[in-house]
């Protein structure tokens, strides 16, 4: 999917964090899922099974951009982190240690129901690795909460709440940026 913005908002974008985040983002997801091949150990399928590994692997990266696409935070963080994330991968030639990279994206209308529900998805049916941006800290609460329950990646740039940090810390989300601390 390709997003087309106007020509100064796509240069503002691809100097944005997201770029770097996301490309460190399908880094570490290529390194979990080369641990989880056939033959590999814990989770893995029979060798010459070809069954995928435990856990619905797919053989690629899936990175999903959760983003608000149409409130407060739209112009912040929106269609432009996607479009971030997408030239991220392109950037890398679109592939890491020989797996696909493939974003998806959606738009959690900073509800924390509807952004968890959105990510139970992604990571139930969906196979995503790894879900980055989530600029509303009600949403990012939610996601972090579900992704440590899931095992999977959170990626938090955009969220202000200490507590991702604080009282609300996992080992599955990585929080940067700013906070309200």
């Amino acid at each position: 999917m390709m997003i087309h913005l106007p020509k100064r908002i796509a240069e503002r974008v691809a100097d944005r964090s997201m770029v770097l985040m996301l490309c460190a983002a399908a880094l570490c997801s290529a390194a979990c899922k080369k641990d989880k091949e056939p033959g590999m150990g814990q989770g893995s399928a029979a060798p010459g099974s070809g069954a995928a590994p435990a856990g619905g692997s797919s053989g690629k990266i899936v990175i999903g951009v959760l983003t608000d696409m149409s409130g407060l935070y739209a112009d912040l963080s929106g269609k432009g982190s996607v479009l971030a994330a997408q030239m991220a991968v392109d950037e890398m030639g679109g592939t890491v240690a020989g797996m696909p990279v493939e974003v998806i994206s959606g738009d959690h209308q900073n509800k924390p129901d509807v952004g968890s529900s959105i990510a139970r998805e992604w990571y139930d049916t969906k196979n995503v690795d790894v879900i980055v941006d989530v600029p509303t800290s009600s949403v990012a609460l939610a996601v972090s909460d579900l992704t440590r329950d899931k095992n999977k990646v959170f990626l938090a740039s955009g969220p202000g709440t200490s507590d991702l940090t604080g009282a609300k810390c996992s080992p599955n989300t990585v929080h940067w940026a700013y906070d309200t601390w």
